[in-house]
């Protein structure tokens, strides 16, 4: 009884085999004629069988004279040692190393194989990309199905007596703490055949690594060491101008943690400004807007060491940093500010699920965007409308005059509370000023002053 479903898509058709594996001496059967019968078929949602059971398949005639060739299959020469230290981002690495020789009978050939994963990790997610090589050649990309991933590649041959060397690659992006064990659960997960006489053959396994029980084969057992934690530049925070006051963004720092969530307990960052300008109250700011590191003041070599402790969860996270620049002190209009550190020396960190030390990279220095100190400055200029001309008594809505408030060289917003007006004659009433074309409050004098 097969349990194992499998799905026949609406209006395809998918051909099913039924097969079985014959002992290893037929002297004791030969000339016997047996037989596979199809009797019964369970199917889901209310679906329909057609057809007459039992389908009975060709008679066969048992010959025990033949020998058909043979295969064996043991650990490969690209085998790894046991390791404990597989980093989270380690790239092509050879899991599983298996070789296949054949006998002295015939050639042999195979095009799959399916390969079992009887550690922890999850295929797919924390193994990603995996292949299989022969030698450096690669056959094929697996297909990952729960603990199992299958491989289909164009049919590889095998002379009398040779033996191909297999490799399963794969690169790690998750998965600190667990295991990684790959090998071969059964028998005729390796398919094999024979080129003279045509049958399947079924492997012997043997070596360091085998077994008579499932799995049959396996290679050594490695270890998902620490995650990693890498910090670059964030551009979320561009070259800008900023304002002599509290609570400035200085630039922003990119955090990528993978395997696992990384516990940073010490950061050191380091301002690049005047020798004379006084920031105060440095913080690290998470992507919520919360405090996670700070309030804390640089030194005198304008360096500010955070020794709260935050956790970066795995994936991508921005951490901005915001500080209070002193008016009282020595800023001048276009001074620059950006924010520097070296990951690898000046963050200290730990995995949350390893609780190893891990390092940061780059070992090089990184930089924020520079930001432009501006102080708070508004231009006023006249437009040239309306220009110089005659008015009619009585009329009303007048255009008088026009100007433009100009704040694109200031470091901060403006808020204007009061304009004063003087005009040259007393015989226009009711102003009213107008904002981009809104109305504003009305003069709180009917007539303005000609002083």
């Amino acid at each position: 009884i097969f349990t194992k479903d499998f799905t026949v898509p609406a209006g395809t058709t998918k051909s099913i085999i039924l097969a079985a594996n014959m002992a290893s001496s037929l002297s004791s059967y030969s000339g016997e004629v047996p037989s596979l019968s199809l009797v019964d078929i369970q199917v889901k949602d209310g679906a329909t069988v057609e057809g007459d059971l039992p389908i009975t398949g060709n008679y066969q005639t048992l010959n025990g004279t033949i020998t058909i060739g043979t295969a064996t299959v043991s650990r490969g020469a690209y085998t790894n040692a046991t390791s404990t230290s597989i980093k989270v981002g380690e790239t092509g690495y050879t899991f599983f190393s298996f070789k296949v020789v054949a006998g002295s009978a015939e050639k042999v050939q195979f095009s799959q194989v399916k390969v079992y994963q009887e550690g922890s990790a999850a295929l797919g997610t924390d193994l990603t990309n995996i292949a299989l090589y022969q030698d450096g050649t690669k056959l094929a990309d697996g297909v990952v199905d729960g603990k199992y991933v299958s491989f289909t590649f164009d049919p590889v041959t095998l002379d009398k007596g040779k033996t191909g060397q297999f490799l399963v690659k794969a690169d790690v992006a998750d998965g600190s703490a667990r295991t990684v064990k790959l090998g071969i659960y059964k028998t005729t997960d390796l398919i094999v055949k024979g080129l003279t006489y045509g049958y399947n053959i079924t492997p012997t396994y043997s070596g360091t690594g085998s077994s008579s029980n499932s799995p049959v084969l396996s290679d050594n057992q490695f270890t998902i060491s620490t995650g990693t934690l890498t910090v670059s530049k964030s551009n979320e925070v561009g070259a800008t101008d900023i304002t002599v006051a509290d609570d400035q963004i200085l630039g922003a720092f990119q955090f990528s943690a993978k395997g696992e969530p990384i516990d940073v307990t010490q950061l050191v960052l380091s301002l690049s400004t005047g020798s004379s300008d006084t920031i105060t109250n440095v913080e690290l700011l998470d992507s919520d807007g919360n405090t996670v590191a700070g309030p804390a003041d640089p030194n005198s070599s304008h360096q500010i060491t955070f020794t709260d402790t935050f956790t970066v969860p795995v994936g991508d996270n921005v951490y901005r940093v915001r500080a209070d620049l002193q008016s009282n002190s020595g800023w001048a209009s276009n001074d620059t500010i950006y924010v520097s550190m070296t990951p690898s020396t000046g963050v200290t960190a730990e995995g949350t699920v390893t609780g190893l030390s891990i390092t940061a990279s780059p070992s090089s220095s990184i930089s924020t965007n520079t930001q432009t100190v501006k102080a708070g400055a508004l231009t006023v200029t006249r437009d040239t409308l309306p220009a110089d001309g005659n008015v009619i008594i009585g009329s009303s809505d007048v255009l008088l005059a026009s100007w433009t408030f100009d704040a694109s060289d200031s470091g901060e917003d403006i808020r204007v509370t009061s304009i004063a007006i003087a005009a040259s004659s007393s015989a226009a009433t009711n102003l009213t000023l107008y904002a981009d074309g809104v109305a504003l409050e009305p003069s709180n004098q009917d007539k303005p002053s000609s002083d």
